[in-house]
């Protein structure tokens, strides 16, 4: 499956799940993580930060779209974050944990 239909199976599933008024969601998959893989999160209209349940169609398009680009990159990531404003403007950010990137970095 392609990127674009990985991102575009969040996006909507956001879009469909959050009932309320909303300014950003974001869905993050952490394969080494010993609590959910998988977590997601939107703030609200008043800043607060609720937590939300997702597809696993969401789980699964977050996973492939972090294995994908793991499969194409010497990168040591340990997440994706997937970011969405209701605009509909998103990115996709991936991370190392910041101990290893330091000693990466002083490499």
């Amino acid at each position: 499956m392609e990127l674009q239909s990985h991102y575009q199976t969040i996006g909507q599933s956001l879009y469909q799940s959050i009932q309320q008024p909303w300014l950003s969601a974001q869905v993050s998959f952490q394969p080494e993580s010993t609590d959910d893989k998988v977590q997601a999160s939107f703030v609200c209209k008043n800043q607060k930060v609720n937590e939300l349940d997702v597809s696993k169609a969401v789980c699964e398009a977050i996973e492939n779209i972090y294995y994908q680009a793991k499969q194409k990159s010497n990168e040591s990531w340990q997440r994706v974050v997937f970011f969405i404003t209701r605009d509909g403007d998103f990115k996709i950010d991936f991370q190392q944990d910041a101990q290893e990137h330091d000693l990466l970095a002083s490499s």
